[in-house]
């Protein structure tokens, strides 16, 4: 029955194709039970929510209460009576970034980290900004094949679907399905009248979207969804059932505005009401005699517009593949063996290359890199120690300085470790290794601590007219006194572990772990680190310099390009995973402790992944120092050891590759080798 159903509603939708007729689509949820935001989801996250709530236990007694209370009814029953609890216990942003959350259950990125998620907790309400960028993102959203082949039914036949389509979703999904199928979208709310641009698709959200929409006045997902404000928004959609023929696909229309929608129609049209469903048919809507209406059901959705779009000759793009990254020995191989393979002397030809041969990255200023860097900024913090991470960004700064950019170095020595003055052989460790690279490198090391401690000269501007200031209290106003979550701001200083929102609540434990061993000094990493930066922007253009540091300080630096705008770049070494500046195993003392370390690691399954401690120490303290000061590359029983794997195959033939590696950095790190 449903295979005959879906067959001849779309005979219908053809027909009205055939007669030059227009099709009002109204869609809901229930277009697919995969992958489309669901009343489950947000029941499911406001408990969630609820459990981590400090007011002992009362809200998830009145949601318990709520459940209870409709034991016997839907999922969708639940919902209103959900709605209510919530809107009276929490804040409207706290509800809105409940829906939110529910919304980002479907974008599933291969790097959060590497999005605009990075920058927001999970139960922070998102903005204009970070949802757009979220959604720009197309190709990281879940998406059915139903809402795939809408978004190509309404890209590619804009005319038979009058330029727009009416939704009783929040979600971004359908304007993304269109915009895959290369079509253009914009989303609206119901009452915007604003001109539509040329051959764009128009979505209208009856229930609210998502995240704020520059053109509507601000609206809340908690208010959208009362009874009154449904009808009423309802009554106001009247005027865009402006179609021949008005489907209404996938909506139970529990709220009742769809059906406010129709009753309100000056000149009822045809009204083809479409249950979802693969089970017993269930009773039509009421609606008034006058409107003529046509109940199909039941019809599976997931199976009716793909169908359509088939018969409609409508191509549907497929659901994007992920990128799988694929060990390759013939191209590691290009990394340092070819003849001509000499690191480039364009300073941004350069930083490519360390992109695509050791896996650093970079993020450039926009518009892009023209020429420089000619200002390397690298910010450390002092320890008891340096570390061989040090040591690898002391390489990078050094090729840089080989390209004329002059290197500052940030000391971070407000908080000295107690009992101990390092400072004296800390910056001899960074001078040494930077010169091992470049000998006449220009290297300026500067004391945060004196910087904050020496007065402004009376003859400089005003901290107040400059765009970005100097006084590291004004600094610290800016960023502790945005509208952002506390955990955001904490994970940028790296207080707490910058996870996933998805991953905060497996990792509650390591969180407070981390709150409970972390000082507090770290709070002022960017009150000196950006007040120094900013007093260096004063005669610097910010095109011109870019800062050096480890991928963990990624989110640091993007919220100073959140406050102040974009204008330097930031490049970041590859992290070793599992492993920080503080771990023993990233310095040692003598070749047996670190060939030690080496054997004892290469124990664990898998020791030989990409980004582990053996391949990070290979790449990066033996293959990139070689690349970059165009030295001979190591050979051990008859290997000539240029790639990983290179080194793979040798330590496979029992050759003694990890003593060569021991050996190589050990001389690096200590300096007992000239450069």
């Amino acid at each position: 029955m449903t295979e005959d159903a879906s067959a001849a509603l779309v005979d219908r939708l053809l027909e009205s194709d055939r007669n030059g007729e227009h099709i009002t689509l109204v869609v809901g949820s229930g277009l697919d039970d995969q992958y489309v935001p669901q009343v489950s989801h947000f029941i499911e996250l406001a408990d969630r929510f609820a459990d981590g709530r400090n007011d002992d236990g009362d809200l998830q007694k009145a949601l318990r209460q709520a459940s209870e209370d409709c034991a016997d009814q839907s999922l969708a029953a639940l919902y209103p009576q959900y709605r209510r609890v919530l809107t009276g216990w929490l804040s409207a942003d706290e509800f809105d970034a409940i829906a939110q959350q529910a919304v980002l259950q479907q974008y599933r990125p291969h790097d959060p980290h590497a999005t605009a998620l990075s920058s927001r907790g999970s139960w922070q309400p998102v903005t204009f900004r970070t949802g757009e960028a979220l959604e720009n993102d197309r190709e990281s959203w879940r998406m059915p094949a139903s809402m795939r082949a809408l978004g190509a039914l309404l890209a590619g036949r804009r005319e038979l679907f009058g330029h727009h389509v009416l939704t009783t979703n929040v979600d971004p999904l359908l304007e993304i399905a269109i915009r895959r199928a290369w079509g253009r979208a914009q989303s609206r709310l119901v009452g915007d009248t604003s001109p539509a641009p040329v051959g764009t698709i128009l979505v209208y959200h009856l229930h609210g979207f998502w995240r704020p929409l520059p053109l509507s006045p601000p609206a809340r997902l908690s208010d959208a969804l009362d009874e009154d404000a449904a009808l009423r928004i309802g009554r106001s959609a009247a005027a865009l059932l402006d179609g021949d023929v008005v489907c209404v696909l996938g909506t139970g229309d529990r709220s009742g505005t769809v059906r406010a929608a129709i009753e309100a129609m000056p000149d009822p049209v045809q009204v083809i009401w479409v249950s979802h469903g693969r089970g017993t048919p269930v009773t039509g809507p009421a609606l008034p005699e006058r409107v003529p209406l046509s109940h199909v059901f039941p019809i599976d959705n997931s199976h009716l517009l793909p169908l359509l779009a088939r018969r409609l000759d409508v191509a549907v793009p497929s659901e994007p593949t992920r990128n799988v990254q694929v060990r390759h020995p013939a191209w590691e191989r290009l990394f340092v063996s070819q003849p001509d393979n000499a690191p480039p002397d364009d300073p941004p030809d350069l930083l490519r290359e360390l992109e695509r041969r050791f896996a650093w990255r970079v993020e450039w200023a926009e518009p892009g890199p023209l020429e420089g860097p000619s200002l390397v900024y690298w910010p450390v913090r002092l320890r008891r120690r340096t570390s061989v991470i040090h040591m690898v960004q002391a390489f990078a700064a050094g090729a840089l300085a080989a390209r004329d950019a002059r290197i500052v170095v940030a000391l971070e020595d407000l908080s000295v470790p107690a009992g101990v003055e390092p400072r004296q052989t800390f910056e001899a460790d960074l001078r040494r290794w930077i010169g091992y690279v470049t000998p006449d490198a220009d290297v300026r090391v500067q004391s945060l601590s004196a910087f904050v401690g020496t007065p402004e000269p009376a003859d400089q501007p005003t901290d107040e007219a400059l765009v970005r200031p100097i006084d590291p209290w004004r600094v610290a106003r800016d960023f502790y006194g945005r509208p952002v979550s506390l955990y955001t701001a904490l994970a940028a200083v790296k207080a707490l572990p910058h996870l996933a929102p998805y991953e905060l609540d497996d990792n509650a434990a390591k969180i407070v772990q981390d709150l409970q061993r972390h000082h507090a000094d770290r709070l002022l990493t960017p009150t000196t680190t950006w007040a120094y930066l900013h007093n260096l922007l004063r005669e610097n253009p910010t095109t011109s310099l870019i800062t050096l540091g480890g991928r963990d300080e990624g989110l640091f630096w993007e919220q100073w390009r959140q406050i102040y705008g974009f204008g330097i770049s930031q490049l970041y070494n590859p992290r070793i995973k599992s492993l920080t500046h503080e771990s023993g195993m990233v310095r040692w003392n003598s070749v047996d402790e670190l060939a030690d370390q080496l054997n004892r690691f290469r124990e664990l399954p898998y020791w030989d992944d990409e980004g582990r401690y053996i391949h990070w120490l290979f790449q990066n303290a033996v293959l990139l120092p070689t690349y970059l000061t165009r030295l001979e590359l190591p050979a051990v029983g008859g290997h000539v050891i240029d790639s990983w794997a290179a080194f793979a195959t040798a330590l496979a033939d029992g050759e003694r590759v990890l003593e060569m590696l021991a050996h190589r950095a050990t001389e690096l790190y200590q300096g007992t080798t000239a450069g």
